[in-house]
């Protein structure tokens, strides 16, 4: 992202007063412990998902969210 990193938006979108927040999935090719512990360790993350993505992590998140949704 040219004005800020995945992070430093995540940090702002926080802030935002929104009634409902969303869950935020985080879709890296980082595989570093800090930023998978960073992800996890905020209320809103529901997932930290290292690329590459294939067919079976698609459909096991979009069987999550379906399952979610339905909740």
């Amino acid at each position: 992202m040219p004005i800020m990193d995945g992070w430093e938006f995540l940090d702002e979108f926080i802030k935002l007063s929104l009634e409902n927040k969303p869950r935020v999935y985080i879709v890296s090719s980082s595989i570093d412990n800090q930023d998978i512990e960073r992800a996890h360790n905020n209320d809103i993350v529901k997932d930290f998902i290292i690329k590459p993505l294939s067919d079976s992590i698609l459909v096991d998140l979009f069987k999550t969210i379906e399952t979610e949704g339905a909740a």
